[in-house]
């Protein structure tokens, strides 16, 4: 390999990498603004959606963020919790939680979508894991989901703390390879 070829060969690898990359996100997260100076603001979101926007980038997957499940965020935080908060969302307005965390009116809507984002996201790392690091069809694994949502549950909270998502992955390919009794109507 000569000099000239190198950078394009990296820059190719790049592109490649993009074009396999899914890039979340919703108009929601625009309404969540605290004010003029705030950090949590609006332009924070632009000044990233406009870097987005270069050549660089084109290649992304780019999708909106689901409206996130309230399943979803009671396996991670109490159901009273989640509940307080969604009580506390204002029709109108800011409304101050504590010291330092305040909601206004589209702030709900941008948490649930950022929530739907985050659980998208981490299927779709678990499917390609399998997929391709595992050889299993994906049509194979969204049944197996489906049949088995429980389960399908500990392997996200598995791949939040990392720690057994590896062995727990890979248990699940064994256990994949060897049920031949998938309901066939399930592959599309």
């Amino acid at each position: 390999m000569d000099f000239a070829s190198g950078p394009r060969e990296t820059a190719n690898s790049a592109e490649a990498l993009l074009s396999r990359t899914l890039l979340l996100s919703h108009p929601a997260g625009l309404g969540h603004d605290m004010g003029r100076g705030h950090p949590e603001r609006p332009d924070r979101l632009r000044a990233i959606e406009r870097v987005l926007e270069n050549e660089r980038f084109q290649p992304l997957i780019r999708e909106q963020a689901p409206f996130g499940d309230r399943a979803a965020i009671v396996r991670v935080h109490p159901e009273a919790y989640f509940a307080a908060i969604e009580r506390a969302a204002p029709k109108e307005g800011i409304v101050q939680l504590d010291a330092d965390t305040a909601m206004n009116a589209g702030t709900w809507a941008a948490v649930m979508h950022g929530v739907g984002g985050a659980t998208r996201a981490v299927d779709e790392v678990m499917k390609r894991y399998l997929t391709e690091h595992q050889g299993i069809d994906a049509w194979r694994i969204n049944a197996w989901r489906d049949r088995n949502p429980r389960r399908f549950e500990h392997l996200r909270a598995s791949f939040r703390l990392a720690d057994d998502f590896q062995s727990e992955l890979i248990a699940l390919a064994g256990e994949l390879r060897g049920t031949e009794d998938v309901n066939a109507a399930s592959h599309v």
